[in-house]
Order: structure tokens, then C-alpha cells, then sequence
């Protein structure tokens, strides 16, 4: 249709930018909306969305990945298209397995692997050949790590530079890190909601040169992750950090790594949506003596965000771009009419209107408001708010606000 009027090449061009439009998550299910809708459009389409909807394969059970091995076994060149595997059988099948099919929960390795992850093990076995680009490799809902299958899994290990933990439950420390040992170039890592027993002071193994460490974990295994980094230097290089807190973030192991890649650290999101609202604890060293250009700061205790606002430019970097801040959305009425918090957004307002050590930031947002009739402060009540409190800064043409979501407005 539209190929008649442009060359094929322009089309293939701005199909290619779609993947990317999300700010946020790359290949996002917006996304992948788009391109199947543009894969109805033309038929000269067809090709270039098929690249783009192959580069992220998630089969859930064995059908799928029967399905999977076909289309790659009668067409090989798909095999290439992949960069990213999730291989995540649905938690449910974990939980109503046999009995005899779960692993045990004490330090013994079961003798064979459970028989309801055979297609996991298929997957492993046939896929490494023909996934010669592959980048990511992400295990979901494994309830054991069994020898056989960090074997297989390490045949990846050639390409890809990106590993992502999702729930793993029963796992020692000692697996998990065997694991990643087994992947040499990994540039990334990402610990979400893991849980393994305590090690026994296993920190050792090789040294990794991490530049993204994504973590969401507990106190203690938080505290495990900083001590095994600080025994093998893995993150004295990491640029990239999102640490979501489960607990304290003060004892959880979050400001050791901090310490450990002050001066390589440039993007930083911390996030404290499971601390309680009345904990205080000392947000502004966190982010002390860093060289941060972009900070993302989700859903703080209020008390914690009082003082961090207060100490913003003692401890906030010059180099700071980019500061997001998402309230929650709990306290966001008490966070515009508490005088405490008035005082600290008004003096913060004087610094940075006056303080030329600012002179890089060019967006400065805030959200986590609501909308009329939620009983909570409005958008257009937070715009009021600011226009009075911080009015220098609102004049800069910095200030961005928005609803809890991630979409914002410029004032």
C-alpha cells in the first residue's frame, strides 16, 4: 500500500524505530502491538516487523517451545534474529507439581533434573547452535538450579552479555554465583525477588566487569550481593544501577555497592516502594560524592525525602541532568501542605535558582499525583504548589510534573 508512494528502504527505516519509542522498556507490549498491526498493513512489511518480533522469544511450556525449535530447525536465519531468551515457566505449574518433581529444600542436589522442565532442557540442547546473537539470557519461576542445567545453560555463554534472575527460590548462594561465573562477558546483571540460603562466607569466584546491576532483594541477601562484589571487584565499574528495596535500605547492602562504583556511576534509580512511610533513614548519602547525570528516586518515606531535599545541593552532583522523583502517592497530600515541606522545596527553589553548580540540569520531575475526585492532591493543586514554593526554578522552564504514571507534563 504505502510502499507504492516511498521506497521500501524509507518504510523498513521507521519500522525500525518502533521498538525503541519507549522511553523506558525497549520492546514493550505497546510496541509489539504496533509492529503485528503493521504486519497487516503491507505485505512489504512483513519481513522487517518479523525481524523485530523475533529479537524477544518467551516460550511458557512445551508446546510453545516445541513450536519454537520447528520454525528455527525449517528456517535457521530466525535463529539469528533472537537477542533476548526468556525461559519462564509459569510459577502455577512450579507450585502443583508432584511432589516428587520438586526439589528439595536442604543443600542435597537432586540426583536428576524435575521431569516437568524436560522442554526447558530440550531448549537448552538445541537452541545454542543457531542463536548465534543472542544477548540476554533470562531464567524466570526455577525452583533449582541443577548442575545439568547451569551446563546447558552456559553454552550461551559465548555471546551473551546480559543475565536476569527472576524468582528463584531454594537456591544456595554458591549456585547462583556458579551460574553467573559461568558467563565471562556478562556486562549486565539483574537479581529480582531471588531468594537462597545464607552462604557461608562464599564470596569467591571470578571477577566480572559489570557496567548495569539491576536488583530487587531483601536485607540480607542485599548485604550478600555487596560482600561478594567487594571479594571479587565486580562492581567497581557499574554506570548503570537500579536497586529496588525490600525492607531497610540502610542495612541491605544498597550503600556498600554504592561505594564501590562512586566514581563510574552515572544513571542511578533507587526505588523504596515497600519501606514504610514513617521510617527515616539517610537518603542524602547514597548519592554522595557520586558523579551521577540522571537520579530516579521512587516512592521515598516522606520523612527521608524532607532531608534529602533539604541536603539536595550539598550532596546532589554537579553533573546532575536529569532528577525524577515519583512521591508516593499515599502522602502526596500531606506533601504539598505540610509546612516542613514547604520550607524544604522553598529553600531548595533559592539554591537552585541562584547556585550556578546546577548549571546541567535541564529537567527537574516530579509525580505521583492524582487526578480529580481521588481525595488526594490534584495535578492541578501540585501546579499550584510549585508555582508558590519553588517559582526561580519554575521560571528555568525545569520543572516537569505528572499523575503516578510515567507520562509527564512540562510546567
Amino acid at each position: 500500500m504505502g510502499s507504492s508512494v516511498l521506497p521500501i528502504e524509507i518504510w523498513e527505516r521507521v519500522i525500525d524505530f518502533i521498538p525503541g519509542l519507549d522511553e523506558w522498556e525497549a520492546y514493550s507490549k505497546e510496541a509489539r502491538d504496533c509492529l503485528w498491526s503493521i504486519s497487516l498493513v503491507c505485505r512489504a512489511w512483513v519481513a522487517r516487523c518479523r525481524v523485530h518480533l523475533f529479537e524477544i522469544v518467551e516460550p511458557f511450556n512445551g508446546s510453545q517451545a516445541k513450536a519454537l525449535m520447528d520454525v528455527i530447525r525449517s528456517s535457521p536465519v530466525v535463529g539469528q534474529w533472537i537477542r533476548v531468551l526468556k525461559i519462564s515457566p509459569p510459577k502455577e505449574l512450579v507450585d502443583k507439581a508432584e511432589p516428587g518433581d520438586k526439589p528439595e529444600t536442604t543443600a542435597k542436589i537432586p540426583k536428576h533434573p524435575p521431569s516437568y522442565h524436560n522442554w526447558i532442557y530440550e531448549l537448552l540442547t538445541v537452541l545454542p547452535p543457531f542463536l548465534t546473537k543472542l544477548r540476554e539470557l533470562q531464567l524466570s519461576n526455577l525452583p533449582t538450579l541443577h548442575p545439568s542445567f547451569i551446563h546447558l545453560a552456559s553454552r550461551f555463554s559465548t555471546t551473551v552479555n546480559s543475565l536476569t534472575l527472576i524468582n528463584l527460590q531454594n537456591q544456595s548462594f554458591a549456585e547462583i554465583i556458579r551460574l553467573v561465573n559461568r558467563f565471562p562477558h556478562l556486562q549486565r546483571l539483574e537479581l529480582s525477588e531471588c531468594e537462597w540460603k545464607r552462604p557461608v562466607n562464599y564470596y569467591k569466584g571470578k571477577s566480572h566487569k559489570f557496567q548495569t546491576l539491576e536488583v530487587r532483594t531483601s536485607d540480607a541477601h542485599g548485604k550478600d550481593l555487596d560482600n561478594w562484589g567487594l571479594a571479587t571487584n565486580s562492581f567497581g565499574g557499574i554506570r548503570m544501577m537500579k536497586w529496588s528495596s525490600i525492607g531497610s535500605p540502610v542495612d541491605n547492602g544498597l550503600k556498600g555497592v554504592l561505594r564501590r562504583c562512586t566514581d563510574t556511576l552515572r544513571i542511578a534509580t533507587l526505588s523504596f516502594d515497600s519501606t514504610p512511610s514513617d521510617e527515616e533513614f539517610e537518603l542524602p548519602s547514597l548519592i554522595d560524592h557520586t558523579k551521577l547525570i540522571i537520579l530516579y528516586l521512587a516512592r521515598p518515606p516522606l520523612k527521608s525525602l524532607i532531608t534529602f531535599i533539604s541536603n539536595f545541593p550539598l550532596v546532589a552532583p554537579p553533573s546532575l541532568i536529569h532528577f525524577r522523583l515519583q512521591i508516593d502517592h499515599s502522602f502526596s497530600d500531606t506533601f504539598t501542605k505540610d509546612p516542613k515541606t514547604k520550607g524544604a522545596w522553598s529553600n531548595l527553589d533559592t539554591q537552585l535558582g541562584s547556585d550556578s553548580k546546577f548549571k546541567m540540569l535541564s529537567r527537574f520531575i516530579i509525580f505521583g499525583f492524582g487526578s480529580p475526585g481521588e481525595g488526594k492532591t490534584t495535578l492541578e493543586d501540585a501546579r499550584e504548589f510549585f508555582q508558590e514554593t519553588m517559582p526561580k526554578v519554575y521560571e528555568k522552564g525545569i520543572l516537569w510534573w505528572g499523575p503516578p504514571t510515567r507520562r509527564v507534563h512540562r510546567f
